[in-house]
């Protein structure tokens, strides 16, 4: 009877398949009394039908207490001998390539009699990396970072640790900043879909829908310890690994891989030299040399197709300075005041390097805009670290002499850069207040910020 092999493994697959289910690769038709018949291609290659290696299987081994990082670009030191960290603060990792299909979107391929040219993880690269996004979370006392990537163009996916307790989230890439809400998030499984303000170009990733096989060579992407994107490579050490976490949460299905991954990386796609998601970063062994793991394809497809379908936006963490904001906001409120007291002194070296928006304006048209200004006190009105909702109650003398005042800002703050820039402005005082007036009393009016 006829079977088809794929091409590429040597596994067998169903009769009316086009692909391979194992690979993704071409498929091609061997029976009993027949070989395969010589092309040009595989005749340079000089290969016959590859012998599938038996599976290896690691089901039930336990992986030691694992801590999960959650301050920024530094690692929880592991007490316990042999424990896992979820790399948070920066995050990435990658895997091989079963059925690929993109998330909520039912695919067929035709069939072909050549193999595919060969891929690099150079040429990998090079074509996918603008998918891979860095996950800014801002809660009330912490600034985070992990990576995410493109499942649609308004869509990143990313470890639930990442976004966790976040009051913000911001979506970076190498040419645009966005605004992200959580629109779906499990913190058992870990993983969570974050839904971008703005449409991101950037390559959008196909998610395999088995778990690769062990030996299969893995690449991740990411922003490890605040750096730029960058790639690492690896294998699939072993699969359906399980291990309890230090938040109390017991997780299975893990792949592991000795692609190296760091804090930064967690949340970013295990990736085959052909481009297929097959894990997610989930964290490392700090006791360990070489040993990192990924949530599997089994457990991300299934979620990140819900959340797909029907978002479930979560509620971000209320933070307030009265109800004791933490430090990332109250950084926030201090670079805004040097913003705002570099406009009222007249200190436009300092106000261009605050203000990006305003880097390429001249004396002259500075003075123009702000030269009225003598004195601003900021004022919180809500928000967080990255995009801070304030008032600034400013005292102004020109024209028609001295009078108050308040204006309502939306910012976007980067405290990483030192930089704040306007995303809208208005004014809260419809007639200019007489003289100056302290901000203490004006309550009612910046609230209405």
């Amino acid at each position: 009877m006829d079977e088809l092999h794929c091409r590429l493994c040597g596994a067998r697959s169903a009769r009316d398949a086009d692909d391979c289910e194992r690979c993704g690769a071409p498929l091609a038709l061997y029976g009993h009394d027949t070989t395969e018949p010589e092309s040009e291609h595989t005749a340079a290659r000089g290969t016959t039908a590859p012998v599938l290696a038996g599976e290896v299987s690691s089901r039930g081994v336990s992986v030691a207490v694992v801590a999960i990082v959650v301050a920024g670009l530094v690692a929880i030191a592991a007490i316990v001998a042999g424990a896992v960290v979820v790399v948070n603060g920066h995050k990435s990792t990658r895997a091989a390539s079963p059925t690929t299909v993109p998330v909520g979107v039912s695919t067929t391929h035709p069939t072909t009699s050549t193999l595919p040219a060969p891929a690099s993880f150079t040429a990998l690269f090079a074509a996918d990396s603008s998918g891979v996004v860095r996950v800014d979370s801002t809660g009330c006392s912490s600034v985070d970072t992990g990576t995410g990537f493109l499942i649609a163009p308004d869509l990143v996916a990313t470890a639930a640790h990442v976004v966790a307790d976040s009051a913000n989230v911001t979506l970076h890439t190498a040419h645009a900043t966005s605004p992200g809400e959580v629109v779906g998030i499990d913190t058992v499984s870990d993983v969570a879909l974050i839904r971008s303000s703005l449409p991101i170009s950037g390559h959008v990733f196909r998610l395999a829908s088995t778990t690769p096989e062990v030996g299969t060579e893995v690449a991740t992407m990411g922003y490890p310890e605040g750096l730029p994107i960058s790639l690492t490579q690896g294998t699939v050490s072993a699969v359906d690994r399980s291990g309890q976490f230090s938040d109390g949460v017991t997780r299975t299905g893990l792949i592991q891989t000795d692609t190296p991954v760091n804090p930064g990386n967690s949340g970013g796609p295990l990736l085959t030299v052909g481009g297929t998601v097959v894990g997610m970063v989930e964290g490392l062994d700090t006791a360990a040399n070489g040993i990192g793991y990924a949530t599997g394809p089994e457990t991300i497809r299934p979620l990140l197709e819900g959340w797909k379908a029907a978002p479930q936006p979560v509620s971000l963490a209320a933070c307030g300075i009265a109800g004791g904001g933490g430090p990332g906001v109250q950084a926030a409120l201090d670079l805004t005041q040097e913003w705002a007291n570099a406009l009222a002194s007249g200190d436009w070296a300092t106000v261009r390097q605050l203000d990006p928006a305003l880097a390429q304006t001249s004396d002259a048209d500075l003075v123009a805009g702000y030269g009225g200004l003598k004195e601003a006190t900021i004022a919180y009105v809500a928000g967080d670290a990255q995009n801070l909702d304030v008032a600034s109650v400013a005292y102004e003398d020109v024209g028609s002499g001295p009078r108050t005042n308040v204006y309502c800002y939306r910012l976007s703050v980067d405290l990483g850069a030192s930089t704040v820039t306007v995303l809208t402005s208005s004014k809260a005082t419809p007639v200019a207040i007489s003289g100056w007036v302290d901000p203490s009393t004006l309550g009612a009016t910046i609230a209405a910020c």
